[in-house]
């Protein structure tokens, strides 16, 4: 059997190699999303920050879209929805 090192037989590599494991083990949990870390850096967003953001990139896509769709022969209704070619409606606006 290997010899025993430290005071009274306690060999404190295993110990400090454990301790240095559980320590960068936390480190690395930390950093995943949903860690304390993360939560810092990114915390929760604001609902209706989020909501604006959703309807500008939105807004963005549909001014971009729109110019191909026009050529395409795609038409705007009275209002402004976005009408594919060959589309007719079932019924007269009364």
């Amino acid at each position: 059997s290997p010899p025993l090192k430290g005071r009274g037989g306690f060999d404190p590599d295993p110990a400090m190699r454990f301790l240095k494991f559980r320590e960068e083990k936390k480190r690395r949990r930390d950093r995943q999303p949903g860690g304390e870390a993360w939560r810092e850096q990114y915390p929760e967003p604001n609902v209706e920050e989020v909501r604006e953001t959703i309807l500008s990139r939105l807004d963005a896509i549909s001014r971009h879209e729109e110019p191909k769709k026009i050529a395409q022969g795609w038409s705007k209704d009275e209002d402004g929805y976005m009408i594919p070619p060959g589309w007719v409606r079932a019924q007269p606006l009364e």
